[in-house]
Protein backbone atom coordinates (compact mmCIF):
# COMPACT_ATOMS: atom_id res chain seq x y z
CA UNK A 1 0.00 0.00 0.00
CA UNK A 2 1.30 3.27 -0.47
CA UNK A 3 2.17 5.97 2.48
CA UNK A 4 1.53 8.86 0.01
CA UNK A 5 -0.84 10.61 2.19
CA UNK A 6 -2.53 12.37 -0.64
CA UNK A 7 -3.62 8.59 -1.24
CA UNK A 8 -5.79 7.22 1.08
CA UNK A 9 -8.61 4.61 0.20
CA UNK A 10 -10.06 4.81 3.44
CA UNK A 11 -10.80 8.43 2.81
CA UNK A 12 -11.38 8.48 -1.05
CA UNK A 13 -8.78 11.17 -1.63
CA UNK A 14 -6.99 10.98 -4.43
CA UNK A 15 -3.96 13.47 -3.95
CA UNK A 16 -3.11 16.73 -4.39
CA UNK A 17 -4.22 18.66 -7.74
CA UNK A 18 -2.58 20.57 -10.04
CA UNK A 19 -3.96 23.48 -10.64
CA UNK A 20 -5.43 24.33 -14.42
CA UNK A 21 -3.03 27.10 -14.78
CA UNK A 22 0.15 24.68 -14.47
CA UNK A 23 -1.17 22.37 -16.47
CA UNK A 24 -1.49 25.18 -19.49
CA UNK A 25 1.95 25.96 -18.84
CA UNK A 26 3.37 22.82 -19.58
CA UNK A 27 2.33 22.92 -23.02
CA UNK A 28 4.99 24.12 -25.97
CA UNK A 29 2.13 25.48 -28.33
CA UNK A 30 0.58 29.11 -27.31
CA UNK A 31 -3.15 28.73 -25.66
CA UNK A 32 -5.32 31.22 -24.94
CA UNK A 33 -8.28 30.69 -22.43
CA UNK A 34 -11.52 33.28 -23.49
CA UNK A 35 -14.55 34.03 -21.81
CA UNK A 36 -17.97 34.25 -23.55
CA UNK A 37 -17.31 37.91 -24.53
CA UNK A 38 -14.01 36.63 -26.19
CA UNK A 39 -12.09 38.58 -23.42
CA UNK A 40 -9.13 36.69 -22.57
CA UNK A 41 -8.90 35.18 -18.59
CA UNK A 42 -5.67 33.57 -19.55
CA UNK A 43 -2.53 32.87 -21.36
CA UNK A 44 0.05 29.97 -21.21
CA UNK A 45 3.57 30.69 -21.09
CA UNK A 46 4.33 29.81 -24.32
CA UNK A 47 1.72 32.13 -25.51
CA UNK A 48 3.05 35.46 -23.66
CA UNK A 49 7.05 33.71 -25.01
CA UNK A 50 6.40 33.26 -28.40
CA UNK A 51 4.30 36.53 -29.39
CA UNK A 52 6.76 38.31 -27.07
CA UNK A 53 3.87 39.64 -25.04
CA UNK A 54 3.10 40.23 -21.31
CA UNK A 55 0.28 39.49 -18.78
CA UNK A 56 -1.05 43.17 -18.42
CA UNK A 57 -1.09 43.22 -22.62
CA UNK A 58 -3.20 40.08 -22.92
CA UNK A 59 -5.76 39.18 -19.57
CA UNK A 60 -8.53 41.37 -19.82
CA UNK A 61 -8.43 42.54 -23.76
CA UNK A 62 -10.53 41.32 -26.44
CA UNK A 63 -8.40 38.65 -28.58
CA UNK A 64 -9.04 40.61 -31.43
CA UNK A 65 -7.05 43.72 -29.65
CA UNK A 66 -3.97 41.11 -28.91
CA UNK A 67 -0.52 41.73 -29.66
CA UNK A 68 -1.49 45.79 -30.51
CA UNK A 69 -1.61 44.71 -34.21
CA UNK A 70 -3.84 43.69 -37.25
CA UNK A 71 -5.49 40.49 -37.20
CA UNK A 72 -7.63 38.96 -40.43
CA UNK A 73 -10.51 40.07 -37.90
CA UNK A 74 -13.30 39.41 -40.83
CA UNK A 75 -12.65 35.34 -40.59
CA UNK A 76 -11.72 35.01 -36.88
CA UNK A 77 -15.49 37.00 -36.44
CA UNK A 78 -16.74 34.38 -38.08
CA UNK A 79 -14.78 31.44 -36.44
CA UNK A 80 -15.50 32.98 -33.38
CA UNK A 81 -18.98 34.03 -33.36
CA UNK A 82 -20.28 31.78 -35.62
CA UNK A 83 -18.26 28.31 -36.32
CA UNK A 84 -17.89 27.93 -32.89
CA UNK A 85 -21.21 28.76 -31.47
CA UNK A 86 -22.79 26.05 -33.77
CA UNK A 87 -20.28 23.67 -34.18
CA UNK A 88 -18.58 23.37 -30.75
CA UNK A 89 -15.16 23.20 -31.96
CA UNK A 90 -12.90 23.97 -35.28
CA UNK A 91 -9.36 23.10 -36.11
CA UNK A 92 -6.64 24.09 -38.78
CA UNK A 93 -7.48 26.98 -39.45
CA UNK A 94 -5.33 28.88 -41.10
CA UNK A 95 -5.03 33.07 -40.32
CA UNK A 96 -2.58 35.88 -40.73
CA UNK A 97 -1.74 38.35 -37.61
CA UNK A 98 1.02 41.51 -37.66
CA UNK A 99 2.70 41.71 -33.91
CA UNK A 100 3.85 44.77 -33.20
CA UNK A 101 6.96 42.90 -31.87
CA UNK A 102 7.62 40.29 -34.59
CA UNK A 103 5.67 41.59 -37.82
CA UNK A 104 3.26 39.44 -39.43
CA UNK A 105 2.68 35.68 -38.80
CA UNK A 106 0.84 33.08 -40.25
CA UNK A 107 -1.48 31.21 -37.28
CA UNK A 108 -3.05 27.96 -37.60
CA UNK A 109 -6.28 28.04 -34.77
CA UNK A 110 -7.86 25.13 -33.23
CA UNK A 111 -10.54 26.25 -30.78
CA UNK A 112 -12.99 24.57 -28.34
CA UNK A 113 -15.93 25.39 -26.69
CA UNK A 114 -16.64 24.15 -23.18
CA UNK A 115 -20.17 24.44 -22.28
CA UNK A 116 -20.25 23.55 -18.42
CA UNK A 117 -17.31 26.46 -17.97
CA UNK A 118 -18.66 28.97 -20.30
CA UNK A 119 -15.15 29.47 -21.87
CA UNK A 120 -13.66 29.27 -25.45
CA UNK A 121 -9.66 27.09 -25.46
CA UNK A 122 -7.73 28.72 -28.23
CA UNK A 123 -4.56 27.24 -29.02
CA UNK A 124 -2.20 28.88 -32.19
CA UNK A 125 0.56 27.19 -33.94
CA UNK A 126 2.89 29.46 -35.63
CA UNK A 127 3.38 27.91 -39.14
CA UNK A 128 5.02 30.80 -40.71
CA UNK A 129 8.53 29.30 -40.89
CA UNK A 130 6.91 26.13 -42.83
CA UNK A 131 4.74 28.18 -45.09
CA UNK A 132 8.09 30.58 -46.15
CA UNK A 133 9.97 27.21 -46.84
CA UNK A 134 7.12 25.37 -48.46
CA UNK A 135 6.83 28.56 -50.72
CA UNK A 136 10.83 28.70 -51.28
CA UNK A 137 10.28 24.91 -52.42
CA UNK A 138 7.48 25.96 -54.71
CA UNK A 139 9.57 28.55 -56.26
CA UNK A 140 12.52 26.39 -57.00
CA UNK A 141 10.54 23.88 -58.54
CA UNK A 142 8.84 26.61 -60.50
CA UNK A 143 12.03 27.93 -61.25
CA UNK A 144 13.53 24.45 -61.97
CA UNK A 145 10.74 23.49 -64.19
CA UNK A 146 11.20 26.73 -66.34
CA UNK A 147 14.49 25.65 -66.98
CA UNK A 148 13.68 22.36 -67.70
CA UNK A 149 11.25 23.43 -70.53
CA UNK A 150 13.40 26.56 -71.54
CA UNK A 151 16.34 24.43 -72.19
CA UNK A 152 14.50 21.44 -73.63
CA UNK A 153 12.66 24.77 -75.82
CA UNK A 154 16.21 26.12 -77.08
CA UNK A 155 17.37 22.26 -78.03
CA UNK A 156 14.04 22.27 -80.18
CA UNK A 157 14.57 25.63 -81.70
CA UNK A 158 18.08 24.71 -82.34
CA UNK A 159 17.20 21.27 -83.91
CA UNK A 160 14.58 22.87 -86.37
CA UNK A 161 17.01 25.66 -87.31
CA UNK A 162 20.02 23.51 -87.90
CA UNK A 163 18.12 21.10 -90.01
CA UNK A 164 17.31 23.12 -92.95
CA UNK A 165 20.75 25.57 -92.12
CA UNK A 166 22.43 22.09 -92.73
CA UNK A 167 20.38 21.33 -96.62
CA UNK A 168 21.43 25.25 -97.13
CA UNK A 169 25.39 25.02 -96.21
CA UNK A 170 25.67 21.80 -98.07
CA UNK A 171 23.99 22.93 -101.52
CA UNK A 172 26.74 25.65 -101.30
CA UNK A 173 29.46 23.67 -100.67
CA UNK A 174 28.39 21.38 -103.51
CA UNK A 175 27.98 24.30 -106.03
CA UNK A 176 31.57 25.90 -105.06
CA UNK A 177 33.37 22.44 -105.94
CA UNK A 178 31.47 21.95 -109.17
CA UNK A 179 30.90 24.98 -110.51
CA UNK A 180 33.67 27.14 -111.87
CA UNK A 181 32.26 30.12 -113.55
CA UNK A 182 34.69 32.95 -111.90
CA UNK A 183 31.15 35.41 -111.76
CA UNK A 184 28.40 32.27 -110.29
CA UNK A 185 31.67 30.90 -107.58
CA UNK A 186 31.71 34.88 -106.28
CA UNK A 187 28.52 35.15 -105.93
CA UNK A 188 28.37 31.31 -104.24
CA UNK A 189 31.42 32.24 -101.72
CA UNK A 190 29.48 35.42 -100.44
CA UNK A 191 26.64 33.42 -100.00
CA UNK A 192 28.67 30.59 -97.89
CA UNK A 193 30.47 33.63 -96.12
CA UNK A 194 27.21 35.10 -94.97
CA UNK A 195 25.88 31.67 -94.43
CA UNK A 196 29.06 30.66 -91.71
CA UNK A 197 28.10 34.32 -90.04
CA UNK A 198 24.71 33.30 -89.43
CA UNK A 199 25.14 29.84 -88.49
CA UNK A 200 27.77 31.43 -86.11
CA UNK A 201 25.61 33.91 -84.56
CA UNK A 202 23.03 30.90 -84.23
CA UNK A 203 24.83 29.05 -81.97
CA UNK A 204 26.49 32.25 -80.01
CA UNK A 205 22.53 32.97 -79.07
CA UNK A 206 21.82 29.33 -78.12
CA UNK A 207 25.02 29.42 -76.36
CA UNK A 208 23.80 32.22 -74.57
CA UNK A 209 20.27 31.04 -74.03
CA UNK A 210 21.63 27.72 -72.26
CA UNK A 211 24.18 29.63 -70.02
CA UNK A 212 20.56 31.87 -68.59
CA UNK A 213 19.06 28.68 -68.52
CA UNK A 214 21.56 26.55 -66.80
CA UNK A 215 21.36 23.83 -69.48
CA UNK A 216 25.35 23.48 -69.88
CA UNK A 217 27.17 20.46 -68.26
CA UNK A 218 30.91 20.99 -68.06
CA UNK A 219 32.99 17.99 -68.52
CA UNK A 220 36.28 16.62 -66.38
CA UNK A 221 37.82 15.05 -68.90
CA UNK A 222 42.23 14.59 -69.67
CA UNK A 223 42.94 16.67 -72.99
CA UNK A 224 46.15 17.76 -74.14
CA UNK A 225 46.56 21.02 -73.77
CA UNK A 226 48.75 22.45 -75.93
CA UNK A 227 47.21 20.69 -79.16
CA UNK A 228 43.96 22.34 -77.81
CA UNK A 229 45.98 26.31 -78.36
CA UNK A 230 47.21 25.21 -81.43
CA UNK A 231 43.81 23.88 -83.17
CA UNK A 232 42.51 26.84 -81.99
CA UNK A 233 44.85 29.33 -83.25
CA UNK A 234 45.12 27.33 -86.43
CA UNK A 235 41.02 27.95 -86.83
CA UNK A 236 41.67 31.81 -86.22
CA UNK A 237 45.01 32.06 -88.36
CA UNK A 238 42.68 32.79 -91.78
CA UNK A 239 40.60 35.40 -90.13
CA UNK A 240 44.00 37.58 -88.56
CA UNK A 241 45.32 36.20 -91.94
CA UNK A 242 42.77 38.74 -93.93
CA UNK A 243 43.74 41.57 -91.66
CA UNK A 244 47.49 40.97 -91.79
CA UNK A 245 47.97 40.27 -88.54
CA UNK A 246 50.01 38.30 -86.54
CA UNK A 247 48.60 35.35 -84.16
CA UNK A 248 50.74 33.87 -82.15
CA UNK A 249 50.58 31.66 -78.73
CA UNK A 250 53.51 31.80 -75.60
CA UNK A 251 53.35 28.72 -73.80
CA UNK A 252 56.10 28.41 -71.25
CA UNK A 253 57.73 24.91 -71.01
CA UNK A 254 56.16 24.50 -67.26
CA UNK A 255 52.76 24.46 -68.44
CA UNK A 256 51.93 20.37 -68.52
CA UNK A 257 50.50 18.83 -71.66
CA UNK A 258 48.45 16.41 -70.17
CA UNK A 259 44.81 18.59 -68.30
CA UNK A 260 41.76 17.77 -66.66
CA UNK A 261 38.81 20.15 -68.01
CA UNK A 262 36.51 20.77 -70.93
CA UNK A 263 38.74 21.66 -74.07
CA UNK A 264 35.65 22.17 -76.05
CA UNK A 265 34.62 24.52 -74.06
CA UNK A 266 37.36 26.16 -73.10
CA UNK A 267 38.69 26.09 -76.99
CA UNK A 268 35.09 28.15 -77.18
CA UNK A 269 36.27 31.15 -74.77
CA UNK A 270 39.53 31.43 -76.38
CA UNK A 271 37.35 31.57 -80.22
CA UNK A 272 35.47 34.52 -78.58
CA UNK A 273 38.34 36.35 -77.20
CA UNK A 274 40.65 36.27 -79.78
CA UNK A 275 37.61 36.78 -82.35
CA UNK A 276 36.99 39.52 -79.86
CA UNK A 277 40.44 40.79 -80.49
CA UNK A 278 41.14 40.44 -84.10
CA UNK A 279 38.08 42.49 -84.53
CA UNK A 280 39.40 45.42 -82.71
CA UNK A 281 42.46 45.61 -84.05
CA UNK A 282 43.99 46.69 -87.53
CA UNK A 283 47.28 46.35 -87.05
CA UNK A 284 49.96 44.46 -85.25
CA UNK A 285 49.67 41.27 -82.97
CA UNK A 286 47.04 38.93 -81.24
CA UNK A 287 49.26 37.10 -78.59
CA UNK A 288 47.82 34.02 -76.85
CA UNK A 289 49.65 33.69 -73.08
CA UNK A 290 49.40 30.51 -70.54
CA UNK A 291 50.57 30.79 -67.42
CA UNK A 292 50.83 29.07 -63.74
CA UNK A 293 48.74 30.83 -61.06
CA UNK A 294 48.45 29.48 -57.77
CA UNK A 295 46.51 26.41 -58.53
CA UNK A 296 45.12 27.92 -61.65
CA UNK A 297 46.22 28.43 -64.82
CA UNK A 298 45.61 31.63 -66.29
CA UNK A 299 44.99 32.35 -70.06
CA UNK A 300 45.09 35.66 -72.11
CA UNK A 301 44.66 37.35 -75.36
CA UNK A 302 46.51 40.46 -75.66
CA UNK A 303 46.22 42.91 -79.23
CA UNK A 304 47.38 46.23 -80.12
CA UNK A 305 43.99 47.57 -80.97
CA UNK A 306 41.90 50.36 -79.91
CA UNK A 307 41.55 48.90 -76.37
CA UNK A 308 38.55 49.29 -74.16
CA UNK A 309 36.79 52.94 -73.93
CA UNK A 310 37.13 54.14 -70.40
CA UNK A 311 32.64 54.52 -70.33
CA UNK A 312 32.67 51.18 -71.24
CA UNK A 313 34.89 49.08 -69.24
CA UNK A 314 32.21 48.00 -66.81
CA UNK A 315 29.66 46.94 -69.39
CA UNK A 316 31.77 44.54 -71.54
CA UNK A 317 30.90 41.77 -69.88
CA UNK A 318 26.97 42.28 -69.83
CA UNK A 319 25.06 40.71 -72.62
CA UNK A 320 24.68 42.16 -75.84
CA UNK A 321 27.10 45.02 -75.17
CA UNK A 322 29.42 46.65 -77.16
CA UNK A 323 32.22 49.11 -76.40
CA UNK A 324 30.75 50.88 -79.82
CA UNK A 325 27.07 51.33 -79.83
CA UNK A 326 26.43 53.96 -82.21
CA UNK A 327 25.08 54.12 -85.73
CA UNK A 328 28.83 55.06 -87.25
CA UNK A 329 30.37 51.82 -85.53
CA UNK A 330 32.89 49.97 -87.58
CA UNK A 331 32.60 46.44 -85.84
CA UNK A 332 29.86 44.22 -86.21
CA UNK A 333 28.89 41.62 -83.90
CA UNK A 334 25.91 41.03 -81.33
CA UNK A 335 27.78 41.87 -78.40
CA UNK A 336 27.09 38.39 -76.95
CA UNK A 337 31.08 36.72 -77.19
CA UNK A 338 32.28 38.05 -73.67
CA UNK A 339 28.89 37.65 -72.09
CA UNK A 340 28.91 33.62 -73.07
CA UNK A 341 32.71 33.57 -72.32
CA UNK A 342 32.27 35.17 -68.92
CA UNK A 343 29.57 32.74 -68.58
CA UNK A 344 31.13 29.86 -69.78
CA UNK A 345 34.63 30.76 -66.99
CA UNK A 346 32.17 31.23 -64.36
CA UNK A 347 30.53 28.00 -64.89
CA UNK A 348 33.97 26.30 -65.09
CA UNK A 349 34.49 27.85 -61.01
CA UNK A 350 37.20 30.86 -62.77
CA UNK A 351 37.23 34.32 -63.01
CA UNK A 352 37.48 36.69 -66.37
CA UNK A 353 38.36 40.13 -66.65
CA UNK A 354 40.04 42.63 -69.15
CA UNK A 355 41.80 45.64 -69.12
CA UNK A 356 44.05 48.33 -71.11
CA UNK A 357 47.65 47.77 -72.38
CA UNK A 358 49.91 50.52 -71.53
CA UNK A 359 50.84 52.07 -75.37
CA UNK A 360 47.60 50.45 -76.55
CA UNK A 361 46.03 47.53 -76.88
CA UNK A 362 43.64 45.34 -74.43
CA UNK A 363 44.21 41.93 -72.72
CA UNK A 364 41.63 39.96 -71.84
CA UNK A 365 42.51 37.02 -68.91
CA UNK A 366 40.64 34.02 -67.62
CA UNK A 367 41.81 31.39 -64.96
CA UNK A 368 40.31 27.73 -64.45
CA UNK A 369 41.31 25.68 -62.00
CA UNK A 370 42.70 23.00 -64.30
CA UNK A 371 44.86 20.03 -63.06
CA UNK A 372 47.19 17.92 -64.71
CA UNK A 373 46.68 14.59 -65.74
CA UNK A 374 48.71 11.45 -66.01
CA UNK A 375 49.89 10.62 -69.50
CA UNK A 376 48.74 7.09 -70.49
CA UNK A 377 50.33 7.37 -73.65
CA UNK A 378 46.87 7.47 -75.70
CA UNK A 379 45.77 9.76 -78.24
CA UNK A 380 44.53 13.84 -76.98
CA UNK A 381 40.81 14.75 -77.88
CA UNK A 382 41.10 16.60 -81.10
CA UNK A 383 44.03 14.57 -81.97
CA UNK A 384 42.93 13.56 -86.24
CA UNK A 385 44.16 10.83 -88.08
CA UNK A 386 45.11 12.18 -92.18
CA UNK A 387 42.90 10.27 -94.50
CA UNK A 388 43.95 9.79 -98.09
CA UNK A 389 41.08 10.66 -100.33
CA UNK A 390 38.67 7.72 -100.89
CA UNK A 391 36.63 7.59 -103.52
CA UNK A 392 36.69 3.68 -104.38
CA UNK A 393 33.67 2.95 -106.67
CA UNK A 394 33.12 -0.16 -104.36
CA UNK A 395 32.32 1.75 -101.26
CA UNK A 396 28.52 1.42 -100.59
CA UNK A 397 27.22 3.35 -98.06
CA UNK A 398 23.62 3.36 -96.70
CA UNK A 399 22.02 6.68 -95.81
CA UNK A 400 19.19 7.14 -93.05
CA UNK A 401 17.94 10.13 -93.03
CA UNK A 402 13.98 11.18 -92.66
CA UNK A 403 14.36 14.97 -94.12
CA UNK A 404 14.05 14.67 -97.81
CA UNK A 405 16.54 17.88 -98.41
CA UNK A 406 19.57 16.89 -96.84
CA UNK A 407 18.93 13.22 -97.54
CA UNK A 408 19.03 14.26 -101.42
CA UNK A 409 22.01 16.90 -100.94
CA UNK A 410 24.01 14.08 -99.53
CA UNK A 411 23.33 11.43 -101.75
CA UNK A 412 24.45 13.71 -104.47
CA UNK A 413 27.77 14.81 -102.06
CA UNK A 414 28.29 10.93 -102.25
CA UNK A 415 27.88 10.35 -105.36
CA UNK A 416 30.05 13.46 -106.87
CA UNK A 417 33.05 11.14 -104.54
CA UNK A 418 32.43 8.47 -106.33
CA UNK A 419 30.69 6.06 -103.66
CA UNK A 420 27.33 3.82 -104.07
CA UNK A 421 25.07 5.32 -102.00
CA UNK A 422 21.70 4.13 -100.93
CA UNK A 423 18.96 5.96 -98.17
CA UNK A 424 16.32 5.12 -95.95
CA UNK A 425 14.03 7.84 -94.43
CA UNK A 426 13.77 6.02 -91.73
CA UNK A 427 15.33 4.09 -88.88
CA UNK A 428 13.10 0.80 -89.55
CA UNK A 429 13.75 1.23 -93.61
CA UNK A 430 17.45 1.37 -92.68
CA UNK A 431 17.45 -1.62 -90.78
CA UNK A 432 15.99 -3.74 -92.92
CA UNK A 433 17.86 -2.39 -95.70
CA UNK A 434 21.20 -3.24 -93.83
CA UNK A 435 19.48 -7.28 -93.35
CA UNK A 436 19.21 -7.67 -97.31
CA UNK A 437 21.99 -5.43 -98.92
CA UNK A 438 25.84 -5.34 -97.61
CA UNK A 439 27.28 -1.81 -97.21
CA UNK A 440 30.40 -0.36 -95.93
CA UNK A 441 29.25 1.83 -93.74
CA UNK A 442 25.82 4.08 -92.25
CA UNK A 443 25.34 7.25 -91.95
CA UNK A 444 22.95 7.62 -89.55
CA UNK A 445 20.38 10.36 -88.22
CA UNK A 446 18.85 10.21 -85.02
CA UNK A 447 15.42 12.49 -85.03
CA UNK A 448 13.38 10.37 -87.24
CA UNK A 449 9.99 8.54 -87.43
CA UNK A 450 8.68 5.36 -86.37
CA UNK A 451 12.37 4.09 -85.57
CA UNK A 452 15.09 6.88 -84.84
CA UNK A 453 18.60 6.41 -85.18
CA UNK A 454 19.68 5.32 -81.57
CA UNK A 455 16.62 2.48 -81.72
CA UNK A 456 18.13 1.71 -85.14
CA UNK A 457 21.42 1.38 -84.16
CA UNK A 458 20.53 -1.13 -81.08
CA UNK A 459 18.82 -3.16 -83.38
CA UNK A 460 21.95 -3.23 -85.96
CA UNK A 461 24.10 -4.01 -83.25
CA UNK A 462 22.00 -7.02 -81.78
CA UNK A 463 21.95 -8.32 -85.21
CA UNK A 464 25.30 -8.32 -86.27
CA UNK A 465 26.87 -11.62 -87.06
CA UNK A 466 30.28 -11.24 -87.90
CA UNK A 467 31.85 -7.98 -88.92
CA UNK A 468 31.45 -5.20 -87.07
CA UNK A 469 29.92 -1.78 -89.73
CA UNK A 470 30.95 1.60 -89.06
CA UNK A 471 27.93 3.74 -88.11
CA UNK A 472 28.28 7.52 -88.39
CA UNK A 473 25.60 9.83 -86.59
CA UNK A 474 24.26 13.20 -87.38
CA UNK A 475 22.37 15.12 -84.99
CA UNK A 476 21.23 18.65 -84.78
CA UNK A 477 20.99 18.15 -81.12
CA UNK A 478 24.58 19.43 -79.31
CA UNK A 479 24.18 18.66 -75.81
CA UNK A 480 26.79 16.35 -74.58
CA UNK A 481 24.47 14.08 -73.15
CA UNK A 482 22.63 13.54 -76.58
CA UNK A 483 25.92 12.53 -78.52
CA UNK A 484 27.14 10.38 -75.20
CA UNK A 485 23.69 8.50 -75.77
CA UNK A 486 24.28 7.62 -79.09
CA UNK A 487 27.70 6.42 -78.70
CA UNK A 488 26.50 4.48 -76.02
CA UNK A 489 24.18 2.39 -78.48
CA UNK A 490 26.68 1.90 -80.60
CA UNK A 491 27.50 4.70 -83.39
CA UNK A 492 31.18 4.90 -83.80
CA UNK A 493 31.41 8.87 -84.22
CA UNK A 494 28.66 11.34 -84.01
CA UNK A 495 28.63 14.54 -85.91
CA UNK A 496 26.41 17.85 -85.04
CA UNK A 497 24.68 19.52 -87.70
CA UNK A 498 24.99 21.87 -89.68
CA UNK A 499 28.02 19.66 -90.54
CA UNK A 500 29.82 21.02 -93.65
CA UNK A 501 30.46 18.21 -96.23
CA UNK A 502 34.34 18.64 -96.13
CA UNK A 503 33.45 17.48 -92.36
CA UNK A 504 31.09 14.72 -93.49
CA UNK A 505 33.67 13.25 -95.78
CA UNK A 506 36.99 13.42 -93.55
CA UNK A 507 35.26 11.34 -90.96
CA UNK A 508 33.90 8.56 -93.77
CA UNK A 509 37.69 8.85 -95.64
CA UNK A 510 39.22 8.62 -92.21
CA UNK A 511 37.43 5.28 -91.91
CA UNK A 512 38.04 4.42 -94.74
CA UNK A 513 41.42 4.67 -95.25
CA UNK A 514 42.28 2.78 -91.56
CA UNK A 515 40.54 -0.33 -93.65
CA UNK A 516 41.48 0.21 -97.33
CA UNK A 517 43.00 -3.39 -96.82
CA UNK A 518 39.11 -4.05 -97.23
CA UNK A 519 38.71 -2.72 -100.41
CA UNK A 520 39.69 -4.01 -103.51
CA UNK A 521 40.80 -1.38 -106.00
CA UNK A 522 42.15 -1.48 -109.86
CA UNK A 523 45.41 -1.76 -111.06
Amino acid sequence: MSNDPGNDPSTGKTGPKIPAEDILDTLWEPLLVLEEDLRVQSANEAFYIHFQVKPDETVGRKVYDLGNGQWDIALLRELLEEVLPNERFFRNFEIQHTFDHIGKRTLLLNARRIDNLQLILLAMEDVTGRKEKEALQAAKAAAEETSRAKSEFLANMGHEIRTPMTAFMMALELLLQIDNDPERRQLLTMADQAAKSLCELLEDILDFSRIEAQGIEIEEEPFNLHACLQTTIQMMRGKAGEKNLQLDADIPPEIPDAIIGDSDRLRQILLHLIDNAIKFTDQGEVRISVRNCSDNLEFSVSDTGIGIPEDKSGVIFQHFSQGDGSFTRRHGGTGLGLAISKGLVELMGGQIGGKNRPGGGSVFFFTLPLKAAVKDGTASPGARVEAAAASDPTVRILLAEDEPMIREMIHKVFTHRGWQTETAENGAVAVQKWEKEGFDLIVMDLQMPEMNGLEATRAIRQNEDGRRIYILGLTAHTRREVKAECQAAGMDNVLTKPVQMKELCSAIECYLSLTSASFPTDV
